[in-house]
């Protein structure tokens, strides 16, 4: 029921006030702020990525909604101390180079935190004074998410969250012995999907791919979700417990979730609001998007 009434207080791309109420040592994921909502609600957040931050115990810390999983776990980034999103800076360029992709460089930059960060860029770019200026689409962990703020590229600055993109498959690449479906959108993006999670899709030459966008990524490629060949997203399908898991939250919260398998075995789980489910129950869900090819399911009432 609180569970409910949080996720209600928050939505993806909201900006929020936590107050910092101190540092705990969390085993196994290190350094963490407890950060606590005026609503009472307490989030982590991994100090180690935010050191050069100087965020002050005791301080009031704005933070964007980034992300919000099936299971009400909600994912903030804090305001970046001196980058602002779609705002454009000088970056420091540390090296340029050969990408694997067709018709692109690698060119690594440096942020004011001393951040090296790789860019994709069009082969030949011009590198003026050893610095690029580029524009910072998100901020990750503490660290700049760039592309160019004119031309090539732009199309990642335009996007937003939950927007139907269409993609073309043109070619299977391998980077780092992992083999990737190489997908361009009509303007000129470039997505990289893990053909693992994707075999079922039917991901072909000859026909369009949908899919929703997410985020850019570090190097310039953006982060989609493919449409899911068999589950629309805001429509509920039945499903039937295979198992029942019990875990723990960074907080000590109790959750529970119930282990499906969708049509093609996918394993997926679902976040349970009550210990009345049992294997073998079936439930109805609804589908709320999808991950690495499997839908992210929300037990219907």
């Amino acid at each position: 029921m609180f569970e409910d009434l949080y996720l209600l207080m928050f939505r993806e791309g909201e900006w929020h006030n936590f107050y910092v109420e101190k540092i705990v040592e969390i085993q196994g994921a290190g350094p963490q702020y407890i950060l606590k909502h005026n609503s009472g609600r307490k989030l982590l957040l991994p100090a180690d990525n935010y050191v050069k931050y100087n965020i002050a115990i005791g301080s009031i810390l704005r933070c964007n909604v980034v992300k919000i999983n099936c299971t009400g776990q909600i994912f903030i980034e804090p305001e970046h101390p001196f980058y602002s999103i779609n705002n454009a800076y000088r970056f420091k360029v540390i090296s340029a180079e050969t990408s694997s992709i067709q018709g692109t460089d690698s060119i690594k930059v440096e942020d004011l935190f001393g951040n090296q960060i790789n860019v994709l860029a069009p082969v030949g770019t011009a590198i003026i004074g050893n610095a690029l200026v580029l524009n910072v689409a998100a901020i990750k962990k503490g660290v700049p998410i760039l592309t160019f703020p004119n031309g090539w590229a732009k199309c990642n600055g335009t996007y937003h969250r939950g927007q139907l993109l269409v993609l073309y498959l043109r070619s299977i690449i391998t980077l780092n012995d992992e083999d990737y479906y190489y997908l361009e959108t009509e303007e000129g993006c470039i997505s990289l999907l893990k053909i693992k999670h994707y075999k079922h899709f039917r991901i072909e030459s000859s026909r369009e791919i949908k899919a929703t966008f997410v985020a850019p990524n570090p190097d310039g490629t953006i982060q989609i979700d493919p449409m899911h060949p068999l589950y629309e997203i805001g429509k509920e399908y039945s499903f039937t417990i295979s198992g029942i898991e019990t875990q723990k939250d960074d907080l000590s919260n109790i959750i529970n979730l119930a282990v499906v398998y969708d049509a093609f075995a996918m394993k997926c789980g679902v976040y349970l609001d009550s210990n009345s489910y049992k294997v073998g129950d079936e439930i109805k869900c609804i589908v709320m998007g999808n991950r690495k090819g499997r839908p992210l399911l929300k037990i219907v009432p």
